[in-house]
């Protein structure tokens, strides 16, 4: 696994390794066992998989725990920082960062303000964790592998921003269910 650079400037924001203006969407395969990712923050959401082992993300209000299997949601500008979760023995990530310009377009375009927005904009969701407990959670953690197999094809901008376009789509439900659930209990 080859060890991604991380980048970070005096105000805490990374520089993702791989974003282009050209195409802003990069996949890391990220091993945590022994690294730690700073606390940092940036733009571009993320949408994740915990590949091998168990990852903590902290947040200044919360500690996640994302065991080997669950996908997480990091929305944008979230100040959050990474590591192997305590207990694991490792702990290894798939991680597909892309700037909300790729599925938006235009600023105030209906893609941000009907579908983008609500979800960027909405400060109560900083990281969601994703399970297969259910059937959206199946289908965004399907979505997740399918964007994972293109990784290394060329010629594969299309597929992807269709891919992110359609997790997207099932982030906004799965937060629906998440939210619903909550309200339940």
């Amino acid at each position: 696994m080859q060890k991604i650079p991380f980048i970070q400037d005096t105000n805490d924001v990374e520089h993702i390794a791989g974003i282009t203006s050209a195409f802003p969407y990069t996949m890391h395969r990220r091993d945590l066992t022994t690294d730690v990712i700073p606390w940092h923050w940036h733009e571009e959401v993320e949408f994740n998989y915990a590949y091998q082992g168990s990852i903590e993300i902290q947040t200044f209000d919360h500690t996640y725990r994302i065991k080997q299997g669950e996908a997480y949601f990091i929305n944008t500008n979230v100040m959050d920082k990474k590591q192997k979760a305590a207990g694991s023995s490792k702990a290894v990530e798939h991680a597909h960062l892309f700037h909300p310009i790729l599925l938006g377009g235009y600023f105030n375009s209906a893609f941000y303000t009907k579908y983008l927005n609500p979800v960027l904009k909405n400060r109560s969701v900083e990281v969601l964790v994703i399970r297969e407990s259910n059937p959206t959670g199946k289908k965004f953690i399907t979505l997740l592998h399918q964007l994972t197999e293109l990784a290394d094809r060329s010629d594969k901008e299309f597929e992807i921003r269709n891919l992110l376009s359609q997790a997207l789509l099932t982030l906004i439900a799965e937060i629906k269910l998440q939210e619903q659930h909550q309200q339940l209990t």
